[in-house]
C-alpha cells in the first residue's frame, strides 16, 4: 500500500495532545458555565434582597417605624452587576476562542451550548433587571 507524498508530509497527531486540547476547550465551557450560576446566583439575591427589604419596610410602616427603603437600589444594584459581569466573562470566553488556532478549532462550534446557556442568563438578567425597575414597589 503506497502513501501519497501529502500523507507522508502531513504531521502526525499525538493522541495525548488532542486529548489536552479537548479538556482545555471543555474547562473553558465549565468555567464559563460556573460564571453563569453565579451570576444567576447574584440575580437571584439582588430579587430576594429587594423583594425582602420591601417587606420589611412595609413591617415598619404598619407600626410607625419605617427606615428609609434603600432595598430596592440594593437589589438593582447586584442584578445589574451580574447581568454586566457576565457580558464581559462571555465576550472574553468568546474572544479566546476565536484565538485558538484553526487546526485545534475542529469540532468547536462558536455557539456552544455554555454560550448559550450565559446568552440565556444575561437576557434573564436584563428582563429582571427592567422588571425591578419598572416596579419599585
Amino acid at each position: 500500500m503506497q502513501e501519497s507524498a501529502e500523507e507522508s508530509m502531513k504531521p502526525m497527531s499525538d493522541p495525548r495532545t488532542e486529548m489536552a486540547e479537548a479538556r482545555t476547550r471543555l474547562a473553558w465551557d465549565r468555567t464559563l458555565l460556573a460564571w453563569s450560576r453565579s451570576a444567576l446566583a447574584l440575580m437571584t439575591a439582588g430579587v430576594a434582597f429587594d423583594r425582602g427589604t420591601r417587606l420589611l419596610h412595609e413591617a415598619r410602616l404598619m407600626q410607625g417605624i419605617a427606615w428609609v427603603h434603600t432595598g430596592h437600589l440594593g437589589g438593582l444594584c447586584l442584578t445589574a452587576v451580574s447581568t454586566v459581569l457576565l457580558i464581559i466573562v462571555t465576550w472574553n470566553h468568546l474572544a479566546v476562542r476565536r484565538e485558538i488556532p484553526q487546526t485545534a478549532r475542529r469540532g468547536l462550534p462558536l455557539l456552544a451550548p455554555p454560550v448559550i446557556a450565559a446568552g440565556v442568563v444575561i437576557a434573564f438578567g436584563g428582563v429582571v433587571f427592567v422588571l425591578l425597575f419598572t416596579n419599585p414597589g
